[in-house]
């Protein structure tokens, strides 16, 4: 099987997107039937680091191109544009868009996932290179697909009412991520942590995300400024200023500089896996997500979670998070003293949510996403 990927969301600096795709196109390569990959991204000024070309070694890699990657995002999102078995070589059996982007191509076997529909619920919160430029062109991009993947069954819901696809194209495959995060980290990786993160070694919560309207940072912030400072600990906060944040910037900034709040900005792998290993809890106060990675990695590393009380949190957790009010930060001040005034109650709920997450492997989530391809293929013949 010879598949073509649309995978400009491996280029660094990775959001959520990227490192679902990283991780997937890893496992799909360990299976013993994994299909040959040619992968094409529309940037020719950035690429894969050195550590990914090791990592992703087998695959073809067709980065760059003879457009601005903004123009080429533009046309395809129009199906317009080169084909992309031009870049990425024909005789493909499958193509597959990884971000919500489905190139124009004349391969018959098409599949595209789509992460979520927020920019369609709220397009306030848009951006040209996403959610402007989609709003108007993914509806009738996605019929074009053959299977849609989605995380979860509150995307798949979203899918059928707000771009009129048919249950029976959607397939719902949650993320991986609790057979590596649910290892403690080794004594060497501990030793590095220790050397350069010497400020880490006591309590903190712990937030990840780029900063962006719908992640919602700013409650985070409030809820920490109503909290006394004698009653909790400082916030880590990993995660590159995105797009859309107003005065949020100099407001974390102030923070910081109270001692209330430490930024990390981008971190890499085992880094992260440390914090999620030694923090507090961890917060999510999204107004919307398609799944919420972070949420399944802190379960598994059994970290406590503190979430929004949305559809799609709610089936990620399965009843094993403190629930608040995304639009509160009363409500969230209140989860979070109450999770360090009961740190015991909070161990076991961790320790339960571990086991209910325990499945969720990336292993899993190739097996699904190659059954998806070959049901795909035959549905195209």
């Amino acid at each position: 099987m010879r598949v073509i990927w649309e995978a400009s969301a491996l280029l660094p600096p990775r959001t959520g997107v990227g490192r679902y795709a990283f991780e997937l196109l890893c496992a799909l390569q360990a299976l013993e039937e994994s299909p040959e990959f040619h992968l094409v991204w529309r940037s020719s000024r950035r690429g894969l680091s050195e550590e990914d070309h090791s990592a992703l070694r087998g695959t073809h890699l067709h980065g760059g191109c003879f457009l601005p990657g903004p123009l080429l995002m533009g046309l395809w999102a129009r199906g317009r544009g080169p084909r992309i078995e031009r870049l990425g070589g024909e005789g493909a059996d499958l193509v597959h868009g990884v971000a919500a982007l489905l190139p124009p191509t004349r391969v018959g076997a098409r599949v595209l996932t789509i992460h979520d529909l927020h920019f369609l619920r709220h397009p306030e919160h848009g951006h040209f290179l996403g959610g402007r430029l989609l709003v108007h062109h993914l509806p009738r991009r996605a019929r074009d697909a053959t299977r849609v993947i989605v995380p979860s069954q509150a995307t798949a819901d979203d899918c059928v009412e707000l771009l009129g696809l048919e249950p029976s194209r959607l397939v719902v495959i949650s993320h991986g991520g609790a057979e590596t995060l649910s290892r403690e980290p080794s004594k060497e990786m501990w030793g590095r942590f220790s050397a350069t993160h010497g400020d880490l070694m006591g309590r903190f919560w712990l937030t990840v995300a780029t900063l962006e309207p719908r992640k919602n940072i700013g409650l985070l912030v409030d809820a920490i400024d109503r909290l006394a400072p004698e009653r909790s600990i400082p916030l880590v906060l990993v995660g590159n200023p995105g797009w859309g944040t107003g005065n949020l910037v100099a407001r974390i900034e102030r923070m910081v500089n109270r001692g209330r709040m430490i930024w990390l900005h981008h971190r890499e792998p085992w880094v992260l896996q440390c914090l999620l290993h030694r923090a507090e809890a961890l917060i999510m106060p999204s107004l919307a997500e398609g799944f919420g990675l972070p949420l399944l990695e802190a379960m598994a590393a059994g970290c406590p979670v503190l979430c929004s009380d949305i559809p799609v949190f709610r089936e990620v957790t399965g009843g094993h998070a403190r629930l608040f009010d995304p639009r509160s930060a009363d409500a969230l001040a209140e989860q979070m003293l109450g999770a360090l005034e009961d740190p015991e109650g909070e161990r076991a709920r961790a320790e339960r949510a571990r086991a209910f997450i325990r499945p969720f492997t990336w292993e899993r989530t190739a097996r699904r996403t190659l059954d998806v391809y070959r049901e795909a293929i035959d549905a195209a013949r």
